[in-house]
């Protein structure tokens, strides 16, 4: 089996991608000429893991490679934590492919789930998909729902995935491998596949604009009796929660760094 393997680094304690490839390496430690990396974001931590133990890799010009390789160069192209977008030009050049996601496919499609999966309420999960012409929308090898107890955050949300993405992984990849999972096609709902700028539209709540006058008003209800002894309270799903606010004063956000 010849093994085409993209990652990156993540902004998470769990480092998916580098926990993946030391399991992944420990699996196939008889295989190592048959693993190819390609190192996406170029990160340091991942790279020098792969130095160390002589796995072949590339951190530049990834695009060109992929679309320059020839078919049938690997039996499987693991996308484990990578941000490129596979057209159905290369995901046909290799026999077998999956794809982590972090969110209950067909919840949550996309980029940036963790913050979908908690504004919109979406079922919390993890899934592993095999990739086609679509954004996360192929056929499912596993998935898992997550259970978690509101009040929860985009923060939560994000830690938590991303630890069962790994868990996930390990517990399921030879069966995977040996065929014995039987994929099951997504449910047909109606969903949005998120991009990047749908999160940075997201993100400025612009409360000196007059139609954002009733956040404004329930903001400065909240700030209001914000006191050692005494919160403002909310009821939502007939349960009662204390809330405050943090506010930090600081710069908007560039997106382009």
């Amino acid at each position: 089996m010849r093994y085409l393997i993209l990652c990156a680094s993540d902004r998470s304690k769990h480092k998916v991608a580098l926990s993946i490839l030391k399991f992944f390496l420990k699996e196939h430690k008889h295989e190592k000429e048959n693993i190819f990396v390609c190192v996406v974001d170029r990160n340091e931590e991942i790279c020098n893991f792969l130095k160390r133990n002589k796995i072949k890799f590339i951190k530049k010009n990834i695009k060109n490679f992929l679309q320059n390789m020839q078919s049938d160069s690997y039996d499987w192209l693991l996308n484990v934590w990578s941000p490129l977008i596979h057209k159905s030009k290369i995901l046909k050049k290799i026999k077998r492919n999956l794809n982590l996601h972090p969110s209950y496919l067909p919840f949550a499609k996309g980029k940036d789930p963790y913050v979908w999966s908690v504004e919109k309420q979406f079922p919390i999960g993890v899934t592993i998909h095999e990739m086609n012409s679509k954004i996360d929308y192929g056929k499912v090898f596993v998935q898992k729902k997550i259970n978690m107890k509101f009040p929860y955050t985009g923060g939560d949300v994000f830690d938590n995935t991303l630890k069962e993405c790994i868990e996930l992984f390990k517990k399921n990849w030879k069966k995977i491998l040996q065929n014995k999972i039987k994929k099951i096609k997504l449910k047909k709902i109606r969903t949005k596949t998120y991009k990047r700028k749908d999160l940075i539209h997201n993100n400025l709540l612009d409360l000196d604009d007059k139609k954002n006058l009733k956040i404004n008003k329930f903001i400065y209800k909240v700030l209001s009796q914000d006191f050692k002894f005494n919160k403002i309270q909310l009821k939502i799903n007939n349960n009662i929660y204390d809330a405050s606010l943090k506010l930090k004063r600081t710069k908007k956000k560039d997106w382009k760094k």
